[in-house]
Order: C-alpha cells, then structure tokens, then sequence
C-alpha cells in the first residue's frame, strides 16, 4: 500500500480495524509497514472490510482447503503411481525433489526410478502439499507387506512364535526370514540383541544413530531396522527393542518451503520416537 507515513497496526494513530462478513471462517488480519495480511482458519467465501486511518477497503477472498491423496507411499522400482489434489483441479504444479528416484509429470503420476526417497511437492499458488516416496526393491516391498500383516495381530512374549501373536523380534525376523534372511537362525526368532549381532557381524549397520536431522535428511530406508540399545541385560549392546522402518510422512512444510517429514513403522504410529537407536539395513 502506497502512502507518506507507515502504516502500521500497532501505532494506535493509525487506527487499523477490520470484520469479515462471514464470522464461521475464523478471519483475521495485521497490518505492518503498509502490508495486511489475512489469515481465514476455515474454507469459505467472505469480504474482509478493512479500515486504515480513515479510509475504507472491501476485498473479496475465497478460501479452497486442498489436500492431497497420499502424504506416505512405498513403491517397488520401475512401478507408477498417480498423486492427486483435491479441492482444486487447476493451477497445480508437480515438483520431485530428487528426479533420479522417483519422476512426476505434470499430472500428478509418479515411477520410481531407482532405490531411494524422494519427495513429491505440489504447489498450488504458494500453498504447498507433498507425499514422501520410499522406492524399494520387490523383496523390501513384500518384507514391509508381511511385517504390517503380522502386526495386526496380538502383541504376546509368550505366543510370539503362533499365528495371530507376534513379539517385536519375531514380527522382523518372520517378516524377513519369509523372503530369506533368517538373522542366523532359521526355525526360531532371536531377540533383538542378536538380530543386531548378527547385522553388525555381516556390515549391515547404517552410518550414525537415528536423529531428527537424519530423518529430515531422509538418511534411512524403508525396511531398515532400528535397534534400542543401552538397558542392562547382559545382551549384546544392550539392546532390548527392535522396529521396523517403512518410509516417511510429509507432515507439512517450513517457512521456507522445506518438507517436514515424519517416520512410518510396520507397528508403531506415526512419529514413533526412535531417536538414539541403532540403525541397520538388511
């Protein structure tokens, strides 16, 4: 806004009011160094009456809520998948992160291209959605498919060997041992302490402990294994739980248009917090 002084609300000489003639949508507004800004918390149609040091202006706003369909998706390489916005149809621009892994077209369809991570960006004037895409291989793809079945079972030490009953070491090494990789046992699951033995002995740890900055980074893979170390068991590293990872969730975007990304597991809800555990990639 073009004027001789600075408008600014917080000087009460100005004297900045305003009222929005749909009061469900939550409007609000701020005026600082000749700028306003509107914030509607809700979707809908409404004119926002602004008053400036005497002078009146209506403006018209339509507020879309959009979202899109997938913020989480594991793809085996070479597979499409197609991504869509809902709430508007038009003005939509698809971005991937990292090209290399997974593309996108101007659509919304995505094929991954290599194993990876990438995160899918669409922007819609300014506004921006995203789904972070785990590319893994045909075996990763049915391991983490295995893990999530058994997981809808019932949690039991004791039964952790029976169908319908898992333990968190029996949930990964049945998930695994199904498509070949028994973790050096191949009729019982150990536990965790020596499903990490066993990784570290065949170079299988991933560089670093699992942190905020490394999930940001999407350091980890899906199917990787996290391993809780530090009790006083008398075990290996003193690891007394095991989870498996199954990719990222773009939870929302920073100020400055970065994603933010939030962890998946084959039992845990999203977010679980695993910070601080051992990281090892079968």
């Amino acid at each position: 806004m073009k004027s001789d002084i600075a408008l600014d609300g917080e000087n009460q000489n100005i004297d900045f009011d305003y009222k929005s003639s749909n009061s469900s949508m939550s409007v609000s507004a701020k005026l600082k160094n000749n700028v306003v800004s509107i914030w509607a918390y809700k979707p809908g149609k409404t004119t926002v009456t602004f008053t400036i040091y005497g002078a009146t202006f209506n403006v018209y706003i339509n507020v879309i809520k959009v979202k899109i369909n997938r913020t989480y998706l594991v793809l085996i390489k070479g597979k499409s998948s197609k991504l869509s916005i809902k709430g508007i149809s038009k003005g939509i621009k698809w971005k991937s992160l990292k090209s290399s892994v997974v593309k996108v077209n101007g659509k919304g369809k995505i094929k991954a291209r290599k194993v990876g991570t990438s995160v899918i960006v669409a922007n819609i004037g300014g506004a921006k959605v995203g789904c972070a895409v785990s590319v893994v291989t045909p075996k990763t793809y049915r391991v983490i498919r295995k893990a999530k079945s058994i997981a809808k079972g019932t949690y039991s030490q004791p039964k952790r060997m029976q169908r319908g009953y898992y333990d968190c070491s029996s949930l990964v090494w049945r998930a695994y041992s199904r498509y070949g990789t028994y973790f050096g046992a191949r009729s019982y699951a150990p536990v965790a302490a020596d499903i990490c033995r066993w990784c570290m002995i065949h170079h299988k740890k991933v560089s670093g402990k699992m942190t905020e900055g490394q999930i940001q980074k999407m350091k980890f893979r899906a199917g990787d294994l996290i391993f809780k170390p530090g009790a006083k068991n008398g075990r290996y590293k003193g690891v007394y739980h095991v989870e498996m990872f199954t990719g990222y969730r773009v939870t929302g975007f920073t100020s400055k248009g970065k994603p933010v990304l939030s962890t998946e597991w084959a039992n845990r809800t999203t977010g679980y917090d695993a910070y601080g555990s051992i990281v090892e990639r079968p």
